[in-house]
């Protein structure tokens, strides 16, 4: 089998944005020239991997992720099939009711804020109210983490609320633009068009007519991302994991941030309260019955 073309590795030359279609030449150039070198990782991303994928998926302890890693590719583009095949899993098992905090929000986008000092500028991780252990306990919101800042968390709060607000409404605005993202990882279309053709109550993808499309946002996540944000900002929470010597510092320390903490925690229980992914409509559940109470009594 002759090649009309390989897709060589961007040079200085063509520059590092060109799309793969610019970067295909005559096997005879490439044998002239020697600055060119063939795109290993194009071809083992686009032709070995989804191969290798599709052969190793009825095998347990596989996925995509894994899959790239092995291959030398980097993993964190195929991580979103692997999450996505989890809490489905997840679901199927009431969604995760026996998990711990730490497996429950695992998949959870952290609140990142960039500290706003003139002289700083780091970002900012909040996975919980405390931060270290025993003396050495303290808040979150007490100040930055960098050792050269002295700004107190505490003092921006406004600008805290801002940053957390534009997150949920960025999550909000992703699930309710519904794309959709075909399983098979040789497909890959990515689509907000839902097709006609369902197979086992999934679409099927239209490009490739064999791969289901997942959607990226799913209600559920959207749900457990919400309530993350407001297990980050509970301390009440997180003081019933601490021991009592803990406590008994967590309470020392609290005094002057309970109030900072509430605030936001108060704007992602706002948002909980406009999500009914956790409620169950006994009205429309039971709805049925008294049509069918009706008919009965109109038959004897």
């Amino acid at each position: 089998m002759s090649l009309n073309a390989l897709y060589c590795r961007a040079t200085v030359e063509d520059g590092s944005t060109l799309p793969a279609s610019q970067r295909a030449y005559h096997p005879d150039e490439l044998a002239k020239s020697e600055t060119l070198k063939i795109d290993t990782k194009y071809y083992l991303a686009n032709q070995v991997h989804p191969v290798i994928a599709r052969l190793c998926d009825p095998i347990d302890g596989t996925d995509a992720a894994h899959l790239a890693e092995c291959l030398g590719l980097d993993p964190s583009g195929y991580k979103h099939a692997a999450k996505q095949e989890e809490m489905d899993d997840d679901d199927a098992l009431l969604g995760g009711v026996e998990m711990s905090d730490e497996e429950k929000y695992k998949d959870c986008q952290r609140f990142k804020f960039t500290c706003p000092g003139i002289t700083c500028g780091r970002e900012i991780i909040f996975d919980g109210v405390f931060t270290g252990a025993e003396q050495f306990l303290e808040c979150t919101l007490s100040k930055c983490p960098n050792k050269d800042c002295e700004l107190q968390l505490a003092g921006i709060i406004d600008q805290l609320v801002n940053q957390l607000t534009n997150d949920i409404r960025q999550h909000v605005r992703s699930y309710y633009q519904g794309w959709m993202k075909c399983e098979d990882t040789a497909c890959g279309m990515v689509t907000r068009k839902l097709p006609l053709t369902f197979q086992r109550g999934h679409p099927i993808c239209s490009a490739c007519n064999k791969g289901i499309l997942h959607t990226q946002t799913t209600d559920s996540w959207l749900y457990t991302q919400l309530c993350f944000y407001q297990h980050v900002f509970d301390y009440e929470r997180a003081k019933m994991k601490l021991s009592d010597k803990e406590q008994s510092m967590a309470n020392t320390r609290l005094k002057d941030y309970k109030e900072h903490y509430d605030i936001l925690k108060n704007v992602t229980t706002k948002w909980l309260r406009k999500n009914a992914y956790s409620e169950v409509n006994l009205t429309k559940l039971f709805d049925g019955l008294s049509v069918l109470k009706t008919e009965i009594k109109l038959e004897s």
